[in-house]
């Protein structure tokens, strides 16, 4: 973290010499760094050095601090007898005496006669306390006025930096590694490392920088030292001197060390920015196998469905139920195509069954109808269900069947199945739940056959049984192909007696006399067509019966 130039122009201000302020900046800046960096450091290869470098770091701050105190009690100017210095002693030892007399009246450990007016005393007390504060803020603004505070502000900065690194200490490596997983992280995973490995070689450049900073303030301190000392060859020297020359040596090795960790520094980033550029390369080539994964399952997904119209579209297959089972399978094939890509870009989730449980409830709570409509569509594709061409009535919506979707069944309405049941042009869309919670019914029988009756009047004057039984043998002329496909394709459930499906013919009253009522098997697909051709094989039938009884 980078302080701003407001916060250098309040170091100076606060009496922090340019000279010492500017090398505390640079070392703090240093630390910050060190610090941030450290929550990058997601892997056991990287961790020891994250913590080495912070500990580093630290080691220069402490050097800087202890450097800036020297200087700043030896070039501290001297206010007229000290009188700023005083005061603020006075004043703090005035606070510390009010405090501890406050925190006697909360014990009750003061005389009696005090604590017969306790509350009055403890007013005053507090009113004591915060005057002298208020002389402490004074004085300590004066100081700085005159040009001391130096030394105070510099060790109140170390107090703050010893605090930030006991919490980070305490607080320990957490790091988390960029990206997360699938090909969608895999790329998060390329940008973070990189902006990452950027990050740690500005901070080894960074670094180095002050490490040539620290050797030239460290010469500059020698070339002092060394000045001093000729100055003073050949004479003897006072106990002062000295001391002033012991204090100049150890400012000088205090450089020295803090040149060595900070170099020290700039070796752990330089170990340290190949592990990060090494998982930066794992991250591309995951993300390249991701990528390679998605094209491989879109090529098998084109694959696998034009595999499947190729098997349904050979000329043995039912072409209903070949449609019915197309629709299933590239259902079930771009469904499962459509989870392995999601799995691919995103990865397995964490949890995976609890998560699913937990949502699948969720769903079937807010989507039961949905949910059913699903089942529904299992419980048509069966094999009582009902297929592509049908003839059904759901809800009483008569029609042809033309979609079976997962949720929705589709029909081509049409009028009554007892009526000629031409189209009505509404295709109707109705929801698959039908299929579990309510009822329908197919009246497409295996093979598609169906049984339709005509009803039609007996000609006056026309023996009606001699027509019934002319009808009925021109019927079996007329349907014998019809009906030998029907025995053949229209089989009875298992254990079920074969039902015939030989047309009848069957005399009933009528308002003006007698009619004939035939029943007959039929596609039902042609039934239409099969009644057109019936009528005119009847009518013909009744006009040889007519002219029979005639002769």
């Amino acid at each position: 973290m980078t302080r701003p130039r407001s916060e250098v122009v309040a170091g100076e201000r606060a009496g922090i010499a340019p000279h010492i302020l500017k090398p505390l900046l640079r070392d703090e800046q240093l630390y910050q760094t060190a610090r941030s960096l450290t929550a990058f450091a997601s892997t056991p290869a990287e961790q020891p050095l994250a913590q080495q470098a912070q500990h580093l770091a630290d080691e220069v701050m402490d050097a800087s601090f202890t450097i800036a105190m020297v200087e700043a009690a030896q070039n501290a100017p001297a206010s007229a007898d000290h009188a700023d210095e005083v005061r603020v002693a006075h004043a703090k030892a005035a606070v510390a005496t009010d405090q501890a007399w406050i925190e006697r009246l909360k014990a009750h450990a003061v005389p009696r006669q005090v604590l017969a007016r306790l509350p009055a005393a403890m007013d005053v007390a507090q009113a004591q306390l915060g005057l002298d504060q208020a002389r402490l803020h004074d004085a300590k603004t004066d100081l700085v006025r005159n040009g001391g505070g130096g030394l105070e502000r510099i060790q109140q900065l170390q107090q703050e930096h010893e605090a930030i690194h006991a919490g980070d200490h305490a607080a320990g490596v957490a790091a988390a590694s960029p990206g997360g997983r699938g090909l969608v992280g895999a790329v998060e995973g390329i940008v973070g490392f990189a902006e990452q490995a950027d990050a740690i070689e500005d901070a080894e450049a960074a670094a180095r920088y002050a490490v040539r900073q620290i050797v030239a303030e460290h010469n500059a301190a020698l070339a002092a030292l060394t000045a001093a000392e000729h100055a003073r060859a050949g004479g003897r020297s006072s106990a002062a001197e000295l001391r002033d020359l012991t204090a100049r040596q150890r400012q000088v090795s205090r450089f020295d060390l803090q040149a060595d960790a900070a170099s020290e520094l700039a070796d752990t980033y330089h170990q340290w920015e190949p592990l990060v550029v090494a998982q930066e390369r794992q991250a591309s080539h995951r993300a390249l196998r991701d990528g390679l994964a998605l094209l491989l399952i879109a090529a098998v997904l084109l694959a696998l469905l034009r595999g499947w119209e190729r098997i349904m579209a050979q000329p043995h297959l039912d072409h209903k139920r070949s449609r019915t089972m197309l629709h299933l399978v590239q259902v079930t094939t771009e469904v499962s195509a459509g989870l392995a890509g999601l799995m691919v870009l995103f990865g397995k989730p964490p949890g995976l069954l609890t998560l699913v449980g937990i949502f699948g409830a969720g769903l079937a709570l807010a989507f039961q109808d949905p949910i059913l409509s699903f089942a529904g569509w299992f419980a048509l594709m069966g094999r009582h269900g009902i297929r592509l061409g049908d003839w059904v009535e759901i809800n009483g919506v008569v029609g042809e069947v033309v979609e079976i979707r997962l949720l929705r069944t589709v029909l081509l309405e049409t009028g009554n199945w007892i009526t000629a049941g031409h189209p009505t042009g509404r295709r109707v869309s109705l929801p698959n739940n039908f299929a579990l919670t309510g009822s329908y019914f197919n009246f497409s029988t295996s093979g598609q056959w169906m049984w339709d009756e005509l009803a039609l009047g007996v000609p006056a004057g026309v023996d009606a049984r001699a027509a019934a039984q002319q009808v009925k043998q021109t019927l079996e002329n007329e349907l014998g192909p019809e009906i030998e496909q029907a025995r053949k394709e229209w089989h009875p459930p298992h254990g079920a007696a074969a039902a015939s499906i030989e047309p009848t013919v069957h005399l009933r009253p009528s308002g003006v006399g007698l009619e004939l009522v035939v029943r007959y098997p039929t596609p039902a697909r042609q039934r239409a067509a099969m009644r057109e051709r019936l009528w005119n094989t009847i009518a013909t039938a009744l006009a040889e019966a007519t002219a029979a009884n005639a002769g």
